[in-house]
């Protein structure tokens, strides 16, 4: 199995040195959200993965009521000479009341910005099983994208594998904890979340 972490402003200054890079093999945080936040943590994050030399990637969480266009090249901006290695990544959870057909058009304008930089590749997609499968009725305008799902069993074993949602056939990662417990980072309200590799190929997720 190929274990990682995605971070975010909540967890302050990570103690990298103790992180087990050993079990850790790859890392997300998040980079930024709309077009008015920024993580303060984002860069000291990329800087303390290279350190460690653990693949690194950044993501961006979507306003939906927000142009995509203009949230993409906020989020260029931003990680411009951070990237990292592997794929940038979409975070959507949230409609505000917008419509189905309003939050694809906000997505497909944010991801035609951020995948033209990728040389033929496709950002990573992610959201929770329940709010695409539900909220948004499994829509498969997206299905091209490998999906990084989020959904927590009460239990997690490694024999375990993730559920679908309507629209994609397979998921790159699965996000199936937010309640991680890695050394050097510290606090209850700085626990990491917890994502696994769907498969052992970490090519599929990088640049």
């Amino acid at each position: 199995m190929i274990y990682g972490i995605d971070v975010s402003g909540w967890q302050e200054n990570i103690n990298w040195q103790r992180v087990p890079n050993s079990q850790i093999k790859f890392v997300f945080a998040k980079a930024t959200e709309s077009t008015d936040y920024y993580s303060n943590q984002f860069h000291q994050q990329h800087d303390g993965a290279k350190q460690l030399g653990i693949p690194f990637g950044a993501y961006h969480y979507l306003d939906v009521r927000v142009d995509g266009g203009q949230q993409a090249e906020y989020f260029l901006q931003a990680i411009d000479g951070y990237q990292g290695q592997l794929l940038p990544a979409l975070d959507i959870e949230e409609t505000h009341g917008m419509s189905a057909d309003g939050v694809v058009n906000c997505l497909a304008a944010f991801l035609k910005v951020v995948d033209a930089t990728l040389q033929g590749r496709k950002s990573l997609f992610y959201t929770f099983f329940s709010f695409w499968n539900d909220t948004m009725s499994g829509r498969d305008d997206f299905s091209g994208h490998p999906l990084w799902i989020a959904q927590y069993p009460i239990r997690y074993t490694e024999a375990m594998q993730p559920a679908i949602p309507k629209g994609w056939k397979s998921a790159a990662i699965w996000q199936y904890a937010d309640t991680g417990d890695v050394a050097g980072i510290t606090g209850i309200t700085k626990s990491p979340d917890m994502d696994r590799l769907v498969g052992d190929d970490l090519s599929l997720i990088s640049r």
